[in-house]
Parts: C-alpha cells; structure tokens; sequence
C-alpha cells in the first residue's frame, strides 16, 4: 500500500513541479504546447506501441469499444437534457464540456504503472471511440445550435481524426492484433525509451495546464458537469461489477476510465466554438485534481 501512495505521489509531484515551473516564471505560459506536442505524438504512441508487447486478444476486451460510446453518449443527452430550456450558449458549453475523457495523458499512465498490460490494451481500445468524441464529436453536436461556426462536413471530420498520430497507432495496432500478425520484438525495444518516459511527460504537461479561479460564479459552473460525470461514472462502474462477465482487474479499468477527468481539447473546442473557454479550463483542472484523488483512493483500497 505504502509503495501505491509513492507513486501516486510522484505523479502529483511531477504535476506540481510543471505547475510550480509555470507560475515562477522558469517556464512561459506557452510552454505547454511544446511539451504537448512531444507527448500526442512521441511518447504516448511508443507507450500504446509498448502496451501490445506480448498481448493475446480476449474477445472480453472488446465491451471496452462499446463503453465510451455509451459515456459519452449518456453524457451528451444529460447536457442536452438539462440545458434543453436554456440559451443557446449554455446548450453550447455544456455540450461541449460535460463528455470526453483524457485516457492518453492521465489514465494511461497511472494504468501502466498499477495495473497489467492486458489492462493498459483495455484502456487503449477505450480511448479509440472516445477520441472520435474528443477530437470533434462532440464539437459538431455543439454547433448545431451555433449559426457562425464552421461548416461541418464528414470528409474534414475524418482528415482531423486520422492526423491525429495516437489514432493512427490504434488503428493500426489493432488491425495487426485482429489479423495476428506479431510485432518484431525490436521494435518494442526501440520504444521502450519513449514510452517510459511518458507517465512522466503526460503528468508534467497536466502540470502545466492547470489553472484555478476560484470566484463563485465559476465554482458554480463546474460544479453541475463534475457532479454528473461523478454521478454517471459511479451508476455505470456499479452495473459492471454487478452485471458485466469481466475479470476483476479489467472491472477496476473501467472503473478507472470512467472516472477519468475532462478531455484536455475541450477548452480548446469551447474556445473555437465562441463559448466560456475560461470556466472550460478551471473546470478541466479542477477535474484532473478531482480524478487524481479518486485513483489514488481507489488504487490504494485496491492494492490494501
């Protein structure tokens, strides 16, 4: 249990330490996109490269591809749902801001390092529907009811997901494992490097995009997406355990990404969308604090 809180700590420390670097100056404020770069497209993909080392499919991985289209799509009715008598502006920002979760750069990490590989897979074929949300579902959705944004077409949609090198990985590493064709143990070796420096890299990069304004009328902005996802995450961890054939530890992954904080585009998206980006991003930090807290509990009681 002791050697669970270390690394639980050393996560937070590496977050303070990015945060501590910003606020002194020793960084600029625009740093974090140098170190996000790296992260989105070095060190995350050699680390999902890494987690299919040795991998044999089990077909009970697979309700991981149908989970987050289930999150997500509870998520985005109840922003719909509760807003539905309200402004356009507030249907955009909660649609924006209350789905999406960040697998690469914070579950991940605490995934490899407290979990199994088969585990880190789970949460890798999480993460692959849950981009098409993160990286411009959800947007889309929300700018039905915003008459100036762009025009949506599927052709752009699809270029801006398959940019993404992340997604790339996954859908070729998963293509390789449906169709059983082994990767050459070099190749994890040349990665290796990499993909252990990413728990680090990912913690550093959150570190440096947090960012707390704790006036009223923010607080209670955050509060309602927080709640619910709290709400929604703890419902459907309880009818897994209660109902799902998975084994015990990839019970407690799900848990775990269900539990996950705000995708860290979404102030990103809220921003491009002409919505509140401001409370986007308090609610984003506050949300990986929240998160940090509950895995940290939750993986404790788990390794007791």
């Amino acid at each position: 249990m002791i050697q669970v809180l270390l690394k639980a700590v050393s996560f937070v420390l590496c977050m303070a330490l990015a945060y501590l670097l910003k606020h002194s100056h020793v960084l600029r404020e625009d740093d974090h996109r140098v170190v996000s770069t790296i992260v989105t497209n070095v060190t995350l993909p050699c680390a999902i490269i890494s987690s299919f080392q040795n991998f044999n499919l089990d077909l009970s991985l697979f309700f991981f591809l149908l989970l987050p289209i289930v999150s997500n799509s509870i998520l985005i009715f109840l922003a719909w749902f509760t807003a539905r008598n309200k402004s356009s502006e507030v249907k955009v920002y909660q649609l924006t801001n209350f789905s999406n979760y960040n697998i690469g750069s914070f579950t991940l990490p605490f995934i490899q390092n407290f979990l199994s590989p088969t585990c880190v897979v789970a949460a890798c074929l999480y993460d692959t529907p849950n981009a098409f949300f993160t990286m411009g579902g959800t947007y889309t959705l929300a700018s039905r009811f915003k008459e100036e944004c762009p025009t949506f077409t599927f052709l752009g949609f699809f270029k801006r997901i398959m940019s993404s090198v992340t997604i790339k990985a996954y859908t070729v590493l998963l293509i390789l494992t449906v169709l059983h064709i082994h990767i050459p143990q070099a190749v994890f070796t040349l990665v290796a490097p990499a993909a252990n420096a990413n728990a680090f890299m990912s913690m550093f990069m959150l570190g440096l995009y947090l960012d707390f304004d704790f006036q009223r009328e923010t607080l209670l902005k955050i509060a309602k997406p927080l709640s619910i996802r709290l709400v929604v995450g703890t419902v459907l961890s309880f009818l897994i355990f209660r109902f799902v054939p998975l084994s015990l530890e990839l019970k407690r992954t799900a848990m775990l990404v269900l539990f996950a904080p705000f995708a860290s585009l979404n102030p990103l998206y809220t921003e491009k969308i002409g919505s509140d980006y401001k409370t986007s991003a308090m609610c984003n930090s506050i949300g990986i604090v929240v998160s940090m807290i509950l895995f940290s509990a939750m993986l404790t009681v788990w390794n007791a």
